[in-house]
């Protein structure tokens, strides 16, 4: 039997073998598309939490510059 006389059979059930198919593909393509949302999301947060880590390291890091450069500017004066 070929695949097109498959698909147009029955099931035991008495459904068309095309529309049980095709709705596991569905159901398949909404699995997916889930777990491709999941992964996408977790990545942007990952994202996120280097981001603000950055920030927070280049903050740090921008006010010990200027108080060593207010430092050696009093220094500079006395």
């Amino acid at each position: 039997m070929d695949i097109e006389a498959w698909l147009a059979s029955k099931t035991k059930a008495g459904e068309n073998r095309w529309e049980v198919q095709y709705r596991f593909y569905q159901a398949s393509m909404l699995s997916r598309n889930q777990e491709q949302h999941t992964q996408a999301r977790e990545q942007v947060e990952k994202w996120k939490r280097e981001l603000e880590e950055q920030t927070v390291i280049a903050t740090v890091t921008c006010k010990k510059s200027l108080i060593q450069e207010k430092a050696c500017h009093q220094n500079a004066k006395n």
